[in-house]
């Protein structure tokens, strides 16, 4: 609150009173007897309410009305209070006017004119001002009596006796007594003793009653002379309504007394309601708030884009004002009156504080001082004879508006008063005053809640709001007009943060700014419904506007160990006015950098705020000032002063770029702030790209307030921050850090006034409070004072959120500990963008969304909540659900989680993981939202999940070593990132600076700490040789950057280990760096190596194999030609200057004196000299004598000898008014200096003695002539001992350097070096050349590049386009890495990009063998137009350059080789390919790799392999024809073939995962009587399909391709001409297949006989099925065998990979044995062998035993005779049904079956490829995995071979495949359901052979191997149940799972042979299908025949007929 600056005259209501005498007072209701009259009544309002303000009655009518200004005559009414006026009138007249005039009876603006009366008496104003109406009424209502009590408490026995002794007690008027002159008894009303002595009653009118201002007198008995007669006592009851209370008297005064109060109170002293309380003796409340839970609040603004967030704290409100007086100045009358009943006294407090002082009312106090503000106090004391400015009383009340001697100062208004309550809390944690400990009544609930309103407790509370700010701060602060709040009708507070609900304190009582008033509403504003202001702006003494009103908050708060930034602060900064820049005050940011570049100074938010100077350790940087560049982006700098206004925009700000890299220590602000609450930031910066991305500001905690009036901050129940008193606007805060409390300007009360007090003090207690313990901060605010209500409260400390209930609370932490503190702002920066990202879900509802979007994300460190209703409903909220957290893993972080309930019971601390888990769900991770003990409906349940992601650090060092005799003294290093924390510079725009990061060093052989540093500003360190520099505490997944700096004429060798990214021996050039990744837990090395100084360096590139001229820099082939010169003679001056200068003093007796230096003693054969002074000619001085060289020449020998001029002579012996020089004749000896000095008498001049010495002397020297020679520079003297290599790639064979002296006698011939490189890598050697000029030895380091591209073979084994630049298999790619001396170690194509030399390669194109033959058998440097080419176009294919790809693309089934060469150059970076100015120092010559492209011995083109002409126009070698019905089944894949060299023919990644399905995608359909046909070179091939029921037949026919024979077409059919001469073989195939799908299936193979390649056609025709679902038959590819066999070139290149002489069998073959041949039409009539050269097998166990397998095969050909489809198919061992229902070319194996085999070298055999692969693809199901059986430890461990997810057949090499168990072959497959295919075996130079299962011996019957089922399907006749004849039969049998074999035998137990024998599985058991003829002669009775099934253990069942029943022996 601020006291108006006006001092408004005030005259209190009762002046008018007493300015009258006693006699004219009407006092008619203390009267006992009231005399008749006819008395008129005027009842007003508080609309004319006036202290000073008269009423005048005029009887008559009047003729006009008064206007302003004319004087009044009347009857003067009588004010009786309450508005009321009474007079006499004399007359019966009916017309009154009534008047309102000025205390010198003046019209004073209202009058009620001519108002006629009749009968009535009493007139009731209705309205005011000039034309005021109103009402008559006659007044005759009876009025009510009350009884009001006093009760004599006085505890001394005597004095309660005394009381009543000799005395009577009235109740009298304040203003009157109980006795009048005449000393009757006849003014007040007399009290009645009851029968309890202690009690005495008195009745009075209800109106005197509740009107106040009353008192009580106890008066002497007897008459005691005097004129008012004797007061024994009298104690004044305020302004308090007395209607039906008691009053308790404790004591009274002994002698006669008219001015004080005697000691009484409103409350029963006996009570238990006590007004004392006992302080704690130590900061140990801790309030429980574990069962306290807050609604929370929200903003209740319209504008919800505006509304804030709020966090809500405890709170209890008062309201002073309930019941208080009417006029403005005396509402809160009442409530003091009470105050001073119940607290006012001697033991209780006798310096009390009131409400509503200071006022605009004054008083004239003692001393004549008229101080605004004392009314109040006056009314409540009552009197005013001793009422000083200087008493404490004053002071408590008015603050320091006194200046402590007398005056009244009211420019101290704004300091706090300080030690107006207690130290500590009372045990029951109340309020206590420093006097006596009496409770503070403004806060005790047992007297409020009679005298004022309470909205709360601390034990239900309710809530007060603060707004949260982004940096964590939780602001109330009612200027900013965001922060308003108001009771509504429910006494609860609403907060809206719209302009439209604010109320401004009135401009013209104080400061016209947004005020705090909480039980007040504006209309405008009325979102409360409870508004009591007309508008948001109330003028001045609006009665309405509430001052008066306490709060209480319980704030419950914990304390982090967080560390404030050094180079950042934030500071409240006071309010200082003043209007120049000496009115500046200073403010210490106490900001810190050790390397600072820059400074920046702006505000928190936009506030009226002027900066005058800049203070940067104790030096003033003015804003004009040229130690710095100052700039202020944003703001106003004044033209006319140096000052910066930074009020006019928020985000602007004052840069100081400092000239220099400066150590900061400290920084002040000289500022003037017009406001007292702006904030101002200061920032020491060290890289200029913080400047826009200023690093967040981690505070100390702080609290911090500024309002008025009182505020007192306890902590744990000690007060910790006192700024009490009725003050204006003033600040205080509590820094929990440090300790710290500030008070601004503040003093303290002393027993008889003021002092001041210490303004800022540490506090141990408060920065050393318990950080594991929840504190309680209590705060008590108070405004009671009018004219201005302010409240500001601001704090960052941890508080404990009391708004939780039924939900879920998210939090997330980030430790930074691990991480040095100079990094952890900038990787808090990071995390801000990447941020933390959690999945939330509902598990028990997923239709519930949780938090946003069922996602979480933290930019560092937050808190989210998910909150419901406390009622217990689950219908929309998640109590009682399964919630999923799951943090997103981000490896920079170690994670860990802990789950807590809302009763602080624990389900997981600390636990390390992403997904939160409370253990409560097994076999789930998941948080129930449910406390640990079940809360009730009703009661709250919240589950909070905190993670705390603690950021890994690691380290790297940097280490000097020198190899020689003399290292420098120290070397310099910058060391910078690149990368931080996986953030790049450039897109986190950081600045890649370390300055700032400590580092230890170390001695970097015995590992001895030598010391601690830290990074320079210039992000530079220093060491010595044979030291290290060690970090830690860098962030991990920072890519760190080193580079030796000023090193240019020094070797440096750097080796980088320990990386991601490492190099050895890497060279480097001057201020070129190395870099390093820094891993999760590597920690890189940087080895520095220096050698010999003066290193030279230069650079080449070569190509290998050529000699190279290395051109060498012009001042390496500079000669050097020295003319002779003939004799010169030159003359030498000895003459030198100096002088002296007097000193300017007023002095008898001065010395002055110079020094001439190097002069030469002997010059000419003469050591003489002479010395000149020349007189100034000017008067003013005296000269005694001259020193020259410690000889003196006195004044009589300066003026006979030396003199030549005039001169005056004193008797002193003085030289004056010298007038010409003086020379002094000497000799030296030796050389050196000549001191000369003089002694003179100066009168205060500073004249100048020109001296020289030597004038005009010289000598003469000649120097003799020389002959010309001219010479090189630099020569090698002996190339054997003066190249030496350093390094080289091959050292075996090392590349050869010559080098060439220029002739020095031929001007063209100079000096020349040459190279031979011989190896792909680096050479380094040191040439020692002798420096002719310097007469020296200078080193030059020689790198030289040395490159190749390769000649490439590809051989391709797909139809599919290739890039044959790619990857490291392409034409630069090495096959093995070279290292370049570069950042990485590379192969040879990467290293042409890279970041030290920054060469980099051009590809020229493609040209012919000739072009490409010149270019790689010579050196050229440039190359014409048009001699390479972006494409090629070859017979079978097409070669495009583009995109820097080399895409080779088939056209037609290949069988030749294409040949080409690839133009290359490689160039220093910024030199263009081909350049004139091209040579060996920027560029390679041309280089040219020759290329071959040619097809493997097996290539698989795909069914889109197709570009089919039209009409009878068809390209026969455009690849597959297509013709008729044909349709594209799938979409076809844009795939790439691998360009691998190594990998195995029939291989490729682009297949591996083939999904099950079409072959790259999709395959062609056939419709009836389509075709296709294709044309191709080779052995054979595999026609590859899909098949199931609806395929039909395909009918293939190949020709023999010759001069005459083509593929035409005629009526839509392919037709080959000549084709029938020409007939090789034709098939025909039924491809359907009764199980579902099939595909990739080689429906068709076929190899020609002579296995040499030929040239074929081939046409595929489609026929209809045998059912009448088989229409259409597919192509999905096309599988060509030995398409360059013959080709020289090709299989050449077939016999590098192992590939020549392969041959590719059918692997049902390879089982079923050399002999196997199918009979299509009789089945039993087909042969194999028993055994082939591959066995199935089924392994019994780990080892190489294995039972004969199984394979998959078909279940039935065709339906069964129920007419029923057969969908699975089935498996079988036994070989015939393999060869008969297996499929055609391939073996279908599933999961547990496998093969065996040996295989060994094949006799006889020459060649050198070998190989065994074995084709496999998936045909259905899921992954399946190719094993093998490998010896290890001398046991059998399967192992895989690879993965078989591709539905395209892929070849895997076995012979490769190390330690086979056993030296065999045992192979299994592996994995879940389906099977895969084994099409078929390639082998080269090996002989298979088989290995024969493992025998089951005999074991006998075993019943429970019976079958349990016998159905005969077919080929049986029912009526003869005989099997029929030369038919096939079909069984289905049923049996347990154990039977592994089933056997039919005829009526002789012989066993018949089973053309199929094959089961699946079904409910329980298995399911058999035998199909068999019992004769082809005649039919066999069913009951002769029986079954027999057997187990792997060789247990048999017993016999079991057809007809299902056991056979009976």
């Amino acid at each position: 609150m601020k006291v108006n600056r006006r001092f408004i005259k005030k005259i209190l209501s009762v002046v008018l009173a007493a300015a009258m005498t006693i006699g004219t007072v009407n006092l008619q209701p203390f009267v006992s007897e009231v005399k008749a009259a006819t008395t008129i009544t005027f009842i007003g309002n508080s609309a004319i309410a006036e202290s000073s303000a008269k009423m005048i009655m005029i009887a008559g009518q009047q003729a006009n009305k008064f206007t302003n200004g004319n004087q009044i005559s009347g009857t003067e009414m009588t004010y009786q209070g309450d508005y009321k006026w009474t007079a006499t009138l004399d007359s019966d007249d009916d017309i009154i006017t009534f008047v309102r005039v000025s205390p010198e009876n003046y019209y004073w603006g209202s009058q009620w004119f001519n108002t006629s009366r009749g009968n009535n008496n009493t007139f009731t104003m209705i309205a005011g001002g000039a034309d005021g109406t109103g009402t008559w009424s006659d007044g005759s209502t009876a009025e009510e009596n009350v009884t009001f009590t006093i009760k004599n408490c006085i505890e001394d026995s005597g004095r309660f006796a005394q009381f009543q002794s000799s005395a009577r007690i009235f109740l009298c008027s304040d203003t009157a007594h109980a006795i009048n002159s005449s000393h009757t008894y006849s003014e007040g009303y007399e009290f009645t003793q009851s029968s309890d002595s202690k009690i005495w009653t008195v009745t009075i009118p209800k109106t005197l009653a509740s009107g106040g201002n009353l008192k009580i007198e106890r008066v002497s008995n007897t008459q005691d002379g005097g004129t008012q007669g004797v007061i024994w006592g009298l104690w004044s009851l305020g302004s308090t309504d007395i209607s039906g209370k008691t009053y308790y008297i404790t004591d009274f005064l002994d002698t006669n007394q008219t001015g004080t109060d005697c000691l009484g109170q409103w409350t029963d002293p006996s009570s238990s309601d006590s007004i004392y309380g006992k302080q704690l003796s130590d900061a140990n409340y801790g309030y429980n708030f574990d069962n306290l839970k807050l609604d929370g609040m929200t903003d209740t603004n319209s504008d919800e884009s505006s509304r804030s967030t709020l966090f809500t704290v405890p709170a209890v409100m008062y309201n002073y004002k309930k019941g208080g007086g009417a006029s403005w100045w005396d509402q809160f009358q009442n409530f003091n009156d009470a105050m001073k009943a119940r607290y006012w006294g001697e033991g209780k407090m006798t310096y009390p504080m009131v409400t509503g002082a200071p006022d605009s009312r004054n008083y004239v106090l003692e001393g004549g001082i008229n101080a605004v503000g004392s009314r109040p106090l006056y009314k409540l004391i009552g009197q005013n004879s001793t009422y000083s400015i200087n008493d404490r009383l004053w002071y408590t009340n008015h603050n320091i508006s006194g200046d402590g001697n007398g005056k009244n100062e009211t420019s101290l208004v704004g300091s706090p008063l300080q030690g107006l309550v207690a130290p500590y809390l009372s045990t029951n944690r109340q309020l206590l005053s420093s006097e006596n400990n009496v409770i503070m009544p403004f806060f005790d609930d047992n007297f409020l809640k009679d005298y004022a309103d309470i909205y709360g407790s601390m034990e239900s509370p309710i809530q007060f709001p603060f707004r949260v700010t982004e940096d964590g701060h939780y602001i109330f602060d009612s200027k900013s007009g965001k922060d308003n709040v108001y009771m509504n009708s429910e006494g609860n507070l609403v907060y809206n943060s719209s302009s439209t609900a604010t109320i401004t304190n009135p401009s013209e009582n104080a400061s016209g700014e947004v005020g705090f008033f909480p039980f007040n509403t504006p209309i405008s504003g009325n979102v409360n419904n409870n508004a009591t202001l007309a508008d948001s702006k109330p003028g001045k003494e609006d009665t309405k506007v509430n001052y008066g009103f306490g709060m209480r908050l319980g704030i419950p708060f914990t304390i982090s160990d967080k560390t404030a930034t050094t180079n950042a602060k934030r500071i409240d900064l006071a309010k200082t006015g003043g209007s120049s820049s000496a009115d500046a005050k200073y403010k210490d940011f106490n900001v810190k950098n050790s390397a600072a570049k820059y400074v920046v100074v702006k505000l928190a938010e936009a506030r009226n705020v002027n900066v005058d100077n800049i203070r940067i350790n104790g030096t003033d940087y003015w804003l004009t000032n040229g130690n710095a560049t100052i700039t202020y982006p944003g703001l106003s700098k004044f033209t006319d002063q140096n000052v910066v206004s930074l009020d006019n925009n928020n985000d602007g700000y004052i840069l100081l770029k400092l000239n220099e890299t400066t150590d900061i220590n400290s920084v002040s602000v000289g500022y003037r702030s017009y406001v007292d609450d702006a904030v101002m930031k200061v920032y020491a910066l060290s890289d200029e790209s913080e400047i826009t991305n200023l690093p967040d500001i981690v505070e100390d905690t702080v609290f911090r307030f500024s309002g008025d009036d009182d505020l007192w901050v306890y902590v744990d129940g000690k007060l910790a921050l006192d700024v009490g008193g009725a003050h204006g606007r003033a600040t205080g805060s509590i820094n929990f850090t440090t300790g710290e409390v500030n008070v601004d300007n503040p003093y303290k009360v002393t027993d008889t006034g003021i002092e001041k007090a210490t303004a800022s003090s540490v506090q141990d207690w408060i920065k050393n409070l318990d950080r594991s313990k929840t504190h309680t901060l209590s705060v008590f605010y108070m405004e009671r004072g009018l004219y201005d209500s302010n409240l500001m409260i601001d704090f960052n400390l941890d508080a404990v959120d009391l708004t939780q209930k039924n939900g879920l609370t998210v939090t997330n932490t980030m430790d930074l500990s691990n991480i040095q503190k100079t990094l952890q702002n900038t990787v808090s920066g990071i995390m801000e963008k990447d941020k933390f990202t959690y999945d939330v879900s509902d598990l028990s509802d997923t239709t519930k969304t949780l938090f946003e979007n069922n996602s979480i994300s933290f930019g560092g460190n937050g808190t989210v909540t998910q909150t419901e209703e406390v009622d217990g409903s689950t219908e929309n909220g998640i109590r009682g659900d399964k919630v999923s957290i799951k943090q997103k893993e981000d490896k920079r972080f170690d994670t860990s989680y802990s789950i807590t309930d809302g009763d602080g019971e624990k389900f997981a601390e600390n636990v390390s993981g992403l997904e939160a888990n409370d253990g409560r769900t097994a076999g789930q991770n998941s948080v129930t939202i449910q406390n640990k003990t079940a809360a009730a409906a009703g009661e709250d349940v919240s589950i909070k999940v905190d993670y705390l992601n603690a950021a890994k650090a690691t380290g790297f060092s940097v280490a000097k070593e020198f190899v020689g005799t003399e290292s420098a003294s120290a070397y310099t290093f910058e060391v910078k990132y690149t990368q931080l924390f996986g953030a790049s510079n450039e897109t986190y725009g950081l600045s890649g600076s370390l300055a700032g990061v400590s580092y230890t060093v170390y001695d970097s052989d015995t590992n001895a700490k030598i010391g601690d540093k830290t990074v320079s500003a210039d992000s530079t360190i220093e060491i010595s040789a044979g030291q290290k520099a060690v970090f830690t505490g860098i962030p991990v997944n920072t890519k760190i950057k080193v580079t030796e700096l000023n090193a240019t004429k020094t070797f440096k060798n750097v080796k980088v280990s320990g990386s991601d990214e490492s190099v050895e021996n890497a060279t480097f050039t001057t201020n070129d760096g190395t870099m390093a990744t820094l891993a999760y837990t590597n920690e890189p090395e940087f080895v520095f190596t220096n050698t010999e100084a003066d290193m030279k360096r230069l650079v080449y590139y070569t190509e290998i194999g050529k000699t190279t001229n290395l051109p060498l820099p012009a001042e390496f082939t500079h000669k050097t030609t020295k003319e002779g010169q003939s004799g010169t003679t030159t003359t030498v001056s000895h003459e030198k200057t100096s002088s002296i200068t007097m000193n300017g003093a007023d002095n008898p007796d001065i010395t002055v004196s110079t020094t001439i230096s190097d002069v030469q003693a002997t010059i000419n054969g003469s050591n003489e000299h002479k010395l000149k002074i020349t007189s100034p000619a000017q008067g003013g001085y005296g000269i005694k004598a001259i020193t020259i060289n410690n000889k003196t020449y006195d004044c009589n020998a300066i003026k006979n000898q030396y003199l030549t001029g005039t001169c005056g002579t004193l008797s002193e012996g003085w030289l004056i008014d010298v007038n010409g020089t003086i020379t002094i004749p000497f000799t030296m000896t030796s050389d050196g200096d000549v001191n000369v000095s003089i002694n003179y008498r100066g009168w205060g001049v500073s004249h100048v003695w020109p001296i020289v010495l030597d004038e005009g002397v010289t000598t003469t020297v000649t120097t003799p002539g020389t002959e010309s020679v001219t010479y090189n520079d630099y020569t090698l003297e002996n190339a054997s001992s003066d190249i030496t290599f350093t390094h080289n790639a091959d050292a075996s064979n090392k590349a050869e350097v010559t080098w060439e002296n220029g002739d020095v006698s031929n001007e063209s011939s100079i000096n020349k070096m040459t190279f031979t490189s011989k190896h792909v890598g680096y050479d380094k050697f040191v040439l020692k050349l002798a420096d002719n000029v310097n007469n020296g030895t200078q080193k030059v380091e020689v790198v030289v590049y040395n490159y190749n591209v390769n000649d490439k073979v590809y051989v391709l084994d797909y139809g599919l386009k290739t890039d044959l630049f790619a990857d490291t298999n392409g034409i630069l790619g090495g096959t093995t890495p070279y290292n370049y001396d570069k950042n990485f170690s590379v192969t040879n194509k990467s290293i042409l990009q890279d970041d030290t030399d920054a060469d980099g390669y051009t590809v020229l194109g493609m040209s012919d063998s000739t072009v490409g033959a010149n270019y790689k058998n010579s050196l050229n440097y440039t190359y014409s137009d048009g001699e390479f080419k972006n494409q090629m176009d070859f017979s079978q294919a097409t070669a495009l350059w583009a995109d820097s790809k080399l895409m080779y693309t088939p056209k037609k089934f290949m069988s030749d080789v294409d040949t080409f060469y690839m133009g290359v150059q490689v160039t220093k970076d910024g030199v263009a390919s081909g350049a004139s100015d091209l040579d060996a120092s920027n560029a390679t010559p041309v280089m040219t790799s020759k290329v071959e492209v040619m097809p493997a011995n097996i290539v698989y083109y795909e069914d889109n392999f197709s570009n089919s002409g039209t009409d009878e126009n068809i390209d026969s070698k455009s690849g597959i024809i297509y013709s008729g019905n044909v349709t594209i089944d799938g979409e076809t894949k844009d795939s790439s073939q691998s360009n691998a060299l190594d990998m195995q023919y029939g291989y490729d990644p682009a297949y591996a995962n083939q999904d099950y399905g079409n072959s790259n995608g999709s395959s062609h359909e056939l419709g009836k009587s389509a075709m296709a046909a294709f044309e191709f070179r080779g052995t054979g091939f595999d026609i590859v399909s899909r098949t199931n029921r609806s395929t039909g037949v395909i009918v293939v026919s190949v020709y023999n391709k010759t001069d005459d024979t083509r593929i035409t077409k005629n009526n839509g059919m392919l037709i080959v001409q000549n084709g029938w001469s020409n007939l090789v073989k034709s098939m025909i195939i039924d491809t359907s297949y009764e199980n579902g799908d099939l595909y990739q299936v080689p429906v068709i193979t076929w190899r020609n006989e002579t296995g040499e390649a030929g040239d074929y056609i081939v046409t595929i025709t489609s026929l209809k099925g045998n059912n009448s679902e088989a229409k259409s038959v597919f192509i999905d590819g096309i599988r060509i065998y030995n398409p360059a066999k013959g080709n020289s070139t090709a299989e050449g290149k077939y016999d590098d990979n192992n590939e020549l002489g392969a041959t590719v069998s059918e692997i049902k073959q390879l089982i079923l044995g050399a002999n196997f041949k199918f009979n299509y039409d009789d089945p039993l009539s087909s042969t194999y062998d028993k055994q082939g050269v591959i066995s199935l097998a089924k392994y019994t166990g780990n080892g190489a035993a294995f039972l004969t397998g199984k394979s998959v095969v078909e279940s039935f050909n065709g339906y069964n005779t129920d007419n029923t489809k057969e969908l699975d198919p089935n498996t079988t061992k036994d070989m015939m049904t393999y060869a008969v229902s297996g499929p055609n070319n391939e073996l279908y194996l599933s999961a547990g079956y496998g093969l065996a085999f040996m295989y060994d070298n094949l006799e006889g055999y020459t060649g050198n490829s070998k190989t065994i692969q074995v084709g496999i693809k998936n045909v259905k199901g899921s992954e399946l995995k190719l094993q093998y059986l490998k010896e290890v430890n001398n046991s059998a461990v399967w192992t895989d071979i690879a993965t078989i997810k591709s539905a395209t057949e892929l070849y895997y090499k076995l012979d490769t495949l190390g330690d086979k168990y056993d030296g065999k072959l045992y192979l299994r497959v592996t994995g879940g359901d389906g099977y895969v295919s084994l099409t078929g075996m390639k082998v080269a130079g090996y002989e298979l052979s088989p290995v024969t299962a493992t025998t089951v011996e005999d074991k006998g019957v075993k019943s429970e191997l019976n079958p349990t089922d016998v159905v005969i399907k077919a080929g049986y006749n029912t009526k003869s149940d005989s099997f029929i004849k030369d038919r096939y039969a079909m069984v289905k049998v049923t049996t347990p799972v154990a039977v592994d074999d089933i056997k039919v035998f005829d009526a002789n137990g012989k066993e018949v042979t089973l053309t199929t024998a094959s089961s699946k599985s079904v409910d329980g058991g298995l399911e058999w299908t035998l199909k068999f003829k019992a004769s082809k002669t005649e039919n066999i009775k069913a009951s002769t025949m029986y079954i027999v099934g057997y187990d792997e253990e060789g247990y048999r069942s017993e016999k079991f007929g057809f007809d299902g029943k056991v056979v009976q022996e």
